[in-house]
């Protein structure tokens, strides 16, 4: 074990008194967990649109929950900025609250982002072959990690989850854990 005042060599990734100065005698790697520790991103739903009354309004309460309501072709749409300390994704994710139980539930996600002073739509991403296996009055996490490959620090992201015949599930959140 490296122990501060020893006489040790520089290795290829940290010169050996940054690595005393961090190890301390007593010897700790809490400095490494904290570099590399994840952050999360919650966005509630930011507006829904009604395909059969063809109009879009803000979230709706299901129970306690604001949702989107998830029949036929109505949409969820959230909008938000990627933040500042953002590198890579862990896990990007759509919540919802299903509201019947199919095993392959159709939910097309489309998303447009770009970096201020860019053309809105200047990359698009979607999935809109994948179903889902849901199940009613289960809180469902829908894993979109997918589509958000290109995202950077500071973009301006539009994302739109659209729910297919015999699948109800109604939009509840976006959640993105990142490094």
């Amino acid at each position: 074990m490296w122990v501060a005042g020893s006489d040790v060599t520089t290795g290829d990734l940290i010169t050996s008194a940054q690595w005393n100065n961090y190890m301390g005698v007593g010897g700790s790697f809490d400095y490494i967990k904290e570099y590399k520790k994840d952050k999360e991103l919650y966005i509630p739903v930011s507006s829904y649109r009604d395909a059969s009354a063809g109009i879009t309004d803000p979230p709706e309460g299901l129970s306690t929950y604001p949702t989107a309501n998830g029949n036929t072709d109505d949409q969820a749409h959230f909008s938000f900025r990627v933040p500042s300390d953002f590198t890579s994704i862990v896990e990007a994710k759509v919540i919802g609250y299903a509201a019947s139980t199919n095993g392959a539930a159709n939910i097309d996600i489309i998303c447009y982002y770009a970096a201020v002073g860019e053309v809105a739509t200047a990359v698009t991403e979607s999935d809109l072959a994948t179903t889902y296996d849901i199940t009613d009055t289960h809180i469902e996490a829908i894993d979109i990690s997918g589509i958000l490959t290109g995202i950077a620090a500071g973009d301006i992201v539009g994302l739109r989850v659209e729910t297919k015949a015999n699948t109800l599930l109604n939009s509840i959140g976006f959640y993105m854990k990142y490094l």
